[in-house]
């Protein structure tokens, strides 16, 4: 009993408590737009298996947090502290999939101008976009490492 108790003080010190299922459900969304952005670095980088397997997990965790929202199982402090503001615009649609299709839509877009469009998160005049292939894929890369896309689940 003095080891579970101290086990879960530790825990609350360290910020590792348990989430609430709200805010768990919340979580989702972050996971999905994490997943969609770090397949585009994938893919950008030349791994499609990589690609492949982000993108299932963006699609799964982007169904189950598009049904908690529509079942009223995320509140509203949990939807700001959690959700990425790229989801939030884009939670209107006739069905789960056009909604998912929206988020991955724009999470794509971002990820993709993050690596051709702008330095250091400024958008590039025209003329400076990266254009070549391989300065693309290794910005891609640093992308995806920085990102720790390889430990999304």
């Amino acid at each position: 009993m003095h080891k579970a108790v101290l086990t879960f003080a530790t825990a609350l010190l360290f910020g590792l408590a348990p989430l609430t299922t709200a805010a768990q459900n919340a979580r989702d969304g972050r996971v999905m737009w994490s997943a969609f952005q770090c397949a585009t670095f994938a893919e950008m980088s030349g791994s499609n298996q990589e690609q492949d397997r982000l993108f299932g997990i963006g699609m799964k965790t982007g169904r189950r947090f598009v049904e908690a929202l529509q079942n009223n199982q995320i509140s509203p402090e949990a939807m700001r502290s959690e959700v990425p503001i790229g989801v939030t615009m884009l939670l209107a649609g006739p069905s789960v999939d056009f909604i998912i299709g929206r988020i991955f839509e724009n999470a794509t877009r971002d990820a993709f101008d993050s690596i051709v469009k702008q330095k250091n998160g400024v958008l590039m005049p025209v003329d400076d976009w990266v254009q070549d292939q391989e300065v693309r894929k290794l910005i891609a890369q640093r992308k995806y490492l920085q990102g720790n896309c390889g430990l999304i689940q």
